[in-house]
């Protein structure tokens, strides 16, 4: 029915392949079978909690519909009087039976998953799980929408309730936290752990939708998003989309490398099947090799799940090698490529240049290209200007455009040809 040997495949830098994976039903009935994929991961940094937590200045839950996801990483109890592990609070401070209070609690003292929601002219909703092993990576989300309140963990909803609430999330919101649970003024709890990869949305996801986020990053401009953080930029917790939230860390809350298993190389094109007997059906793994580096392998396994009592849990081992691009050097250059920088992430210190090598080609049919470099506030950084009909490389060495070294963070870089932006791709600068 399967083959479980490694399977082994070449794709050429930079591009986008489809590898196929054969499944075949040779039992009587069907065969149902679900996928996920679980291997090398693209995370960079985390936001470590060791009693500290992130103040917001304003409520980031404004309508009546929202979501809020994230990784999360609980070591043990938390801290403070209430030994809370909090991910996120908003919430209106004043002592009265009717107040607006969001709540995510991954682990409570009580040893519960949590999410408490309360509209400011309600009573408030609690919908509790049983939480995950400590100082492991999970997934959680809460939704709400005008029907229901719903939680989930890795991508599977664990309690869901009607929607009775009324009078909004944001009147009254004094505390408006990432890591913490403030009361009457006092820090009650805060978490002890890490968080990467946060999200919040003004609108309810579906449980398709939760699904899929949960182990890529996502746009800039997806649709309805209103705060994300992905803590890669040192010592900047601003976030990545409403310039005007100000964000203040308080005690101890620092950056360390995020185990997060986030995964924008990889994915399938189909996550479960259903076949009857005799039948074959193929799973593709989709395969982005502009995260992956030249002439490095890496190892990925397709876990399938199945209704076959024989077989119900199977590892399969896929190695992926990164390849140059087969093609004739003297052949004429027809379309503009950016690469993904090597090494990613990259050094820029006195001790370890030479920096980031940016690999380009350049058509001959343009007339005029640069490769510029931004920060992630939009910030022009440097620009190199490039020669048509060429292929080549530019070689940052993490200095702007005044020759002055700067700082750790996620740089955006573009390829612009006769005015236009053709690829654009990130990298992160370590110094």
């Amino acid at each position: 029915m399967f083959d479980t040997n490694t399977m082994t495949v070449s794709v050429e830098e930079d591009a986008i392949m489809e590898f196929p994976i054969e499944i075949s039903n040779v039992g009587e009935g069907t065969l149902s079978v679900s996928a996920q994929i679980a291997g090398y991961y693209n995370s960079s940094y985390g936001a470590l909690f060791s009693g500290g937590y992130l103040n917001l200045s304003e409520p980031v839950l404004t309508g009546n519909e929202f979501s809020i996801e994230a990784w999360v990483r609980v070591d043990g109890d938390g801290f403070h009087e209430h030994e809370t592990n909090t991910l996120f609070e908003q919430r209106d401070n004043t002592p009265q039976d009717y107040r607006a209070i969001v709540v995510l609690f991954p682990r409570t003292a009580s040893g519960n998953y949590k999410f408490s929601v309360q509209g400011a002219q309600s009573t408030g909703a609690v919908l509790v799980s049983e939480p995950p092993p400590l100082g492991e990576w999970h997934h959680y989300a809460g939704t709400v929408s005008e029907d229901f309140i719903c939680m989930y963990l890795d991508g599977g909803l664990v309690a869901t309730e009607a929607n009775l609430e009324e009078g909004g999330y944001a009147q009254g919101a004094g505390n408006i936290d990432i890591g913490a649970h403030r009361y009457s003024g006092a820090l009650k709890g805060s978490l002890n752990g890490m968080i990467d990869e946060m999200r919040i949305l003004d609108r309810a996801l579906s449980a398709e939708e939760v699904q899929e986020h949960q182990y890529h990053s996502v746009s800039l401009y997806e649709e309805g998003l209103t705060a994300y953080w992905t803590f890669n930029e040192i010592n900047n917790w601003q976030g990545m989309v409403n310039n005007q939230l100000t964000v203040v860390p308080h005690l101890q809350v620092t950056q360390e490398i995020s185990y997060a298993p986030l995964n924008d190389w990889s994915s399938l094109d189909e996550n479960s099947l259903l076949m009857g007997n005799g039948e074959t059906e193929i799973i593709n793994l989709i395969i982005d090799a502009s995260y992956l580096e030249l002439g490095e392998q890496y190892e990925t396994n397709l876990i399938l799940q199945t209704n076959d009592p024989e077989n119900t849990d199977i590892t399969i081992s896929i190695v992926v090698t990164i390849v140059p691009v087969a093609g004739d050097e003297n052949e004429i250059i027809t379309h503009n490529i950016l690469k993904q920088n090597y090494p990613n992430p990259f050094y820029c210190d006195q001790d370890k240049r030479p920096g980031a090598v940016i690999k380009y080609e350049i058509s001959d049919a343009t007339e005029t290209a640069e490769i510029i470099i931004y920060n992630i506030r939009g910030q022009k950084v440097k620009t190199f200007d490039l020669v048509s009909g060429n292929r080549g490389n530019v070689i940052w060495d993490g200095k702007n455009s005044q020759n002055k070294l700067i700082g750790s963070g996620v740089y955006c870089y573009i390829l612009k040809t006769d005015g236009k932006v053709s690829c654009h791709r990130k990298m992160l600068l370590l110094n």
